[in-house]
């Protein structure tokens, strides 16, 4: 049986509701929790005067679950990566209905679109998770590591005055063990819960945040954004918008398979392509092309967030039944623009919804409370400085992890030299290490930093290695014989 908006044909389409839909799998966390509840699924179809601006056939699907209160709580229902372009796609087809929109503008929206769902193909894009004490320790000679032994900031556990020592990873770990009790049993719960805790203990003053500057923090929670590169220019900007409205209408007129995969796959190309034309006189390298094109995928993030609220705002205006007050502050909370967000909804932080967890669930329930703000504020913070030195350590580990390539010979076990089909030295070497009884206070497999010390030509028997835990921050020296080399390799 299916029930339908009895509403007359408006700007705002029509609701069809479908019961006893089997629960849908949410990427919005707050879903998970629901799963418990009863749900319904809510299909949106566009009103008539919409249907020449979407393509035939076009619905968007939500789901209410009902809890326990009768109140219904409302998430996408096949998660946000098909949402929010489905849903920036119908916003903008109600905001030219509504005459909000010249075809200029109509035409920067469509290219935002396509800018917003390139932010992944950036180096740049921020996606580093910490889920054991590994991903918090910095190995020893990491060029960050001059900032202390691990990525947690300074503010992590000190109250809000800055009064009291920070936490170190194994501080967090324990802390976060402790407020989970029976419900987390993994490294990362616990690792998210001390997170939480501190965040708790200092907030981040909401109140005084401009939209600018809570702009500024997301940017800088979702990208690595070089604080010490000089901005590309007005001019330069300009151009690089332009040059790539141009890309998206030549590729435009390729069949959809080969369109995608020159956006999704092509990206070094795309740069190269731009920099290259001569339109308007404006030279461009790739580093302002790459910049610009970076700048121009975080500035889409206020399109498509303002899609998305406009077709939020038909669904719901759409609906059968209305939006009693409660559950109208739990829709705003996940779908309304908010200047604590930088003029975003939440759900377009969706690449840190699971990072922020337990914290949405809270302001969730307190959508307005300064301090719920505060607390998610504060975790994204943390999250942009973990991230930017976790990524900078890994990249000057890999660094020394090329010259550190050798192919195995027993009679030089300790050459250091690259070579394409070797085996990593530090492998080798940590399992040599372990095979001599030395050990550190790690239970499991050591997350070893090792290398070999002296001179190596000619080769020595045995072999002086110098080893460093990244997990426990024990070190020490330790001889291994050229056999052991040979039995460790196996």
């Amino acid at each position: 049986m299916v029930s339908k908006a009895q509403r007359p044909d408006s700007l705002n389409g029509h609701v069809e509701i479908r019961p006893l839909v089997p629960p849908s799998e949410g990427a919005v966390p707050l879903a998970q929790a629901f799963r418990r509840f009863p749900s319904q699924e809510h299909v949106w179809t566009p009103a008539s005067g919409l249907c020449d601006a979407l393509p035939r056939g076009f619905k968007i699907s939500m789901t209410a679950w009902i809890g326990g209160d009768g109140l219904r709580r409302f998430t996408p229902t096949g998660g946000l990566d098909v949402f929010l372009p489905v849903a920036s796609i119908a916003g903008l087809a109600v905001l030219g209905l509504q005459d909000k929109t010249t075809p200029e503008v109509r035409s920067a929206y469509h290219t935002m679109r396509y800018a917003f769902q390139l932010r992944r193909s950036f180096q740049e894009d921020l996606n580093r998770s910490f889920k054991s004490s590994n991903d918090l320790h910095l190995p020893r000679r990491s060029s960050t590591r001059s900032a202390g032994c691990h990525v947690l900031p300074v503010d992590v556990g000190q109250a809000p005055n800055g009064t009291g020592d920070g936490w170190s990873p194994n501080r967090l770990i324990q802390e976060g063990r402790q407020a989970c009790g029976e419900r987390g049993s993994a490294e990362a719960d616990w690792i998210r819960a001390g997170l939480l805790l501190a965040a708790q203990r200092n907030p981040l003053p909401a109140e005084g945040l401009s939209e600018v500057q809570a702009a500024a923090l997301v940017r800088m929670a979702l990208f690595d954004f070089d604080p010490t590169d000089r901005p590309v220019g007005e001019v330069k900007m300009s151009a690089v918008d332009g040059r790539f409205v141009d890309a998206i209408e030549k590729h435009s007129r390729v069949p959809f398979p080969a369109f995608k995969k020159w956006l999704f796959e092509d990206l070094p190309n795309i740069v190269h392509a731009i920099s290259k034309r001569k339109q308007g006189g404006v030279k461009l390298t790739r580093k302002d092309v790459r910049s610009g094109l970076l700048d121009l995928t975080f500035r889409s993030f206020r399109y498509v967030g303002d899609c998305v609220h406009v077709f939020t705002r038909a669904f719901a205006a759409a609906l059968p039944e209305p939006l009693s007050g409660r559950e109208k502050q739990w829709f705003d909370a996940l779908f309304a623009r908010r200047p604590w967000w930088g003029g975003l909804p939440l759900v377009l932080l969706r690449d840190r919804l699971d990072y922020l967890g337990r914290a949405c669930a809270d302001l969730y329930e307190k959508p307005d409370d300064p301090t719920a703000i505060g607390v998610v504020l504060r975790l994204l913070d943390w999250y942009g400085q973990m991230a930017r030195d976790r990524r900078r350590a890994d990249t000057d580990r890999k660094k020394r992890g090329r010259t550190k390539v050798v192919t195995y010979n027993e009679n030089d076990p300790a050459a250091v030299s690259p070579a394409p089909k070797g085996q990593h030295f530090e492998r080798i070497a940590t399992a040599a290490i372990r095979m001599t009884g030395t050990a550190c206070k790690c239970p499991e497999m050591p997350d070893w930093d090792v290398h070999a010390v002296g001179p190596t030509d000619p080769p020595a028997d045995p072999v002086p290695l110098e080893y460093h835990c990244e997990t426990c921050g024990v070190s020490g020296t330790v001889a291994v014989l050229q056999s052991t080399f040979k039995e460790a390799k196996g």
